[in-house]
């Protein structure tokens, strides 16, 4: 499932043509005022809590992040998983 935490992934995902989200998922991560961070790593959590309630599901692959923003995307990464705890 992707993970974005920033404008600039979603810009970047929504120009793929294959990949299928919730309605305004990526427009929720825009819109966010003040800390489009925040609520990335909110979206990303309650999307996990969501599928990991599934039966049979056991895990969620986290993808994402764009070149230049590893080290920011692998800190969002811990903390989404600090919270599916």
């Amino acid at each position: 499932m992707p993970m974005i935490v920033e404008r600039a992934s979603a810009d970047l995902l929504e120009s793929s043509t294959t990949v299928v989200l919730p309605e305004a998922f990526l427009a929720r991560v825009r819109r966010a005022r003040d800390d489009p961070r925040a609520k990335g790593i909110a979206l990303a959590v309650a999307m996990a809590q969501e599928m990991l309630a599934l039966p049979g599901v056991v895990g969620v692959n986290l993808s994402g992040g764009r070149e230049g923003a590893e080290e920011s995307f692998a800190e969002a990464l811990a903390e989404i998983a600090r919270r599916l705890r």
